[in-house]
């Protein structure tokens, strides 16, 4: 059983063992601040940070291949609602901080004090309502902090995966006391602390004090313990509060050097001297640069002369009393006057420079700025020395990148087993906006759905399954989503968590990235797909292949799901099996019954197109007569009516000759 002596002494140990690489960091710090006319530390610093500082890093979750290759439609759908909600949640968790500043002050840490150290906590928010028996979790929040060099203490082993204990320390006041561990802890714990860096500026009487509080993480035990400098009682105990793989809430430190152990090492450590050496030319110079002055000395009679030729301007002339024969035989104006001796002066201080910049390479080639600067491409040159060039200055740095992107992937792998161990369904739902059904509501669709098919079967009307149910009753329920999280060996078996790139992989890069995939996939894919339909056994190696190259993108989950069901579509079509070959004598005998039905075809074919021309022939026969009778009543008609006509004709003529029959007897009785 561990008492508070044991974890005293621990505290004392570790104070003990770091106090010489505090002091050091603290000269590390001052000199970072410093106000000087070259402050190399500062440059250094800057200038690799902005080659490490990632872009917004985001996390990455994807399905393991057992469940991608998984022919069980509910596993493999399960596989990716789980991978969904915590990539999305998770993203959702990095929304709420500022994750960019946070990593970019972990690079910093690690560049000057040899160490960047992120933390990871979780703090849900306890509701109650009033009810100490209704309590459950609210809101809960996750984020990263990064540790001071002074404000943790690890145990000093030579592999992360052996450290037993890690400690953090915290600066309470009265109240910060009251509110986290009560009053009684509050009023007796002693507040004896003093911020070295409030002494200096503050008097006695106006410094403030803080309880020293440590946080223990003991992971041989699985606990969390807290005590205080100068209390002689355990503050609290408690079980692991996190459950996590590797118990600490912390993932390996960023260490851009390491020794034989995990004691960090600052890397001005081993350029300081370099440093000192450099620092003592940059005052010579500009000691020497101050001795170096334009100034001379003359005789008393030519200070007319030597004023006027002072005062003149460019391109004029300046008389004087003597002839220039006089002038020259006495030396010229050079016998006049007598300069200031500067040149060993400016011999110094172009040593002091050469010096100088000696130094500097020597502290370039040691940080690796040396190969950015060699990286560093000129406007003349070719396309392909820009590349080379560009990938040589990157060589040395691309090691702390790949420690940058380790941690950050590390973190989001502790944010991710949080979410997965602790967030309630409604919070999962909630952040990753995504709606699943229980279990219960299950049920109760399947009961809504028997009824209806029931109903319908009686009436002896059709029963179709509205597609709303029929896609809920296919999703996996937030029961079997959250067995999946809550079961550490299950959550592995489904997702692993990786982050995007760091900033050298800029959107130039990605874009040509992914054109290059779409035209190997296109490729691929026209070349193979004939081979494919007739060798069968090929499909599995193209798809792994496709698939394993689209899985090396960055959140490509949609495309990837896209083309395994593309391709589990067109697998089930070409798989489908096709009718049996007839025999050839069937062949044959098929053959000859077509060609006999065909020559049947044919003949009937021509006997109607006969038919055609016959009942064609007849109808204009039928068509001839009917004109010719028509004709013949039409001529009949006319000789009707000539004949009528003629008649008419024949009986007025009749007529009038009786008349004139008539008048005659009057006539000749009138004579």
């Amino acid at each position: 059983m561990k008492d508070i002596n044991y974890y005293q002494k621990l505290i004392n140990n570790g104070k003990n063992a770091a106090k010489k690489y505090r002091r050091e960091c603290a000269d590390i710090q001052t000199r970072m601040s410093a106000d000087k006319r070259f402050n190399i530390l500062l440059s250094n610093t800057e200038t690799l940070k902005a080659n490490l500082v990632t872009n917004d890093p985001k996390p990455v979750i994807r399905t393991r291949f057992p469940k991608e290759n998984t022919q069980n439609p509910q596993e493999k759908q399960l596989a990716r609602a789980v991978g969904e909600i915590v990539e999305r949640t998770t993203i959702f968790v990095r929304d709420n901080f500022d994750c960019k500043s946070v990593f970019e002050d972990i690079i910093t840490k690690a560049l000057l004090f040899g160490r960047g150290v992120p933390r990871v906590k979780y703090e849900p928010i306890i509701e109650s309502e009033g009810d100490p028996a209704a309590e459950r979790i609210g809101a809960q929040e996750i984020k990263i902090e990064s540790v001071d060099y002074d404000e943790i203490l690890i145990q000093n082993v030579k592999k992360w995966d052996k450290v037993g204990w890690v400690a953090f320390r915290h600066l309470m006041t009265k109240d910060d006391l009251k509110k986290r561990f009560g009053e009684e802890y509050a009023e007796n714990i002693e507040l004896g602390f003093t911020e070295e860096k409030n002494e200096k500026k503050e008097s006695d009487k106006d410094k403030e004090s803080f309880a020293e509080v440590w946080e223990i993480w003991d992971k041989t035990d699985k606990k969390v313990v807290f005590i205080a400098v100068g209390y002689d009682q355990i503050i609290s105990e408690d079980d692991d509060p996190y459950g996590l793989k590797n118990f600490f809430p912390i993932p390996e430190p960023l260490q851009f050097f390491k020794g034989k152990d995990l004691r960090p090492v600052p890397e001005f450590r081993h350029y300081s001297k370099i440093v000192d050496a450099l620092e003592e030319t940059c005052r010579r110079i500009d000691a020497q640069v101050k001795n170096i002055r334009s100034s001379a000395i003359a005789a008393a009679k030519d200070k007319e002369t030597l004023e006027a030729l002072n005062a003149s301007e460019d391109n004029s002339i300046v008389t004087i009393n003597q002839s220039l024969g006089q002038l020259s035989a006495a030396g010229g104006l050079r016998a006049m006057i007598m300069e200031y001796p500067n040149d060993e002066k400016i011999r110094v201080l172009q040593t002091l420079e050469t010096e100088k910049t000696q130094r500097l390479m020597e502290i370039y080639e040691i940080t690796g700025i040396a190969d950015i600067m060699r990286g560093q491409s000129d406007p003349d040159d070719t396309a392909r020395a820009q590349e080379i060039k560009g990938k040589f200055g990157s060589l040395r740095i691309q090691a702390r990148q790949a420690n940058v992107q380790n941690t950050i992937k590390e973190c989001f792998k502790i944010i991710t087993e949080l979410v997965c161990e602790h967030y309630t369904r409604e919070n999962l739902s909630a952040a990753s906006s995504i709606f699943l059904p229980t279990e219960e509501e299950k049920k109760a669709i399947e009961a809504q759905m028997f009824f209806a098919q029931a109903r319908a079967q009686a009436t002896g009307q059709p029963f179709t399954m509205p597609a709303q149910m029929q896609s809920a009753l296919e999703q996996p329920s937030w029961e079997d989503v959250l067995k999946t999280l809550r079961n550490d060996k299950l959550r592995n078996y489904t997702i692993e968590v990786e982050s995007t790139a760091t900033v050298f992989d800029g959107d130039r890069k990605n874009v040509e990235d992914r054109l290059n995939l779409f035209k190997f996939v296109n490729d691929i894919l026209r070349e193979v797909l004939p081979l494919m339909q007739q060798n069968l056994e090929f499909i599995p190696a193209v798809k792994a292949q496709i698939l394993y190259t689209i899985d090396a993108f960055p959140q490509s989950r949609i495309l990837k799901e896209a083309f395994e069901e593309s391709f589990a579509a067109w697998e089930a079509r070409v798989r489908q099996p096709q009718p049996p070959q007839p025999s050839a004598e069937i062949m044959l005998a098929s053959a000859e019954q077509m060609k006999a039905q065909a020559d049947q075809m044919t003949a009937q074919a021509r006997m109607a197109e006969a038919q055609t021309k016959a009942l064609a022939v007849g109808k204009k026969i039928e068509l001839d007569e009917a004109g010719l009778i028509k004709d013949m009543q039409k001529d009949k008609a006319d000789t009707a009516i000539k004949a009528g006509n003629l008649k008419i004709e024949e009986q007025k003529a009749a007529g009038n000759l009786m008349l004139q029959a008539q008048k005659m007897p009057q006539l000749k009785r009138g004579n």
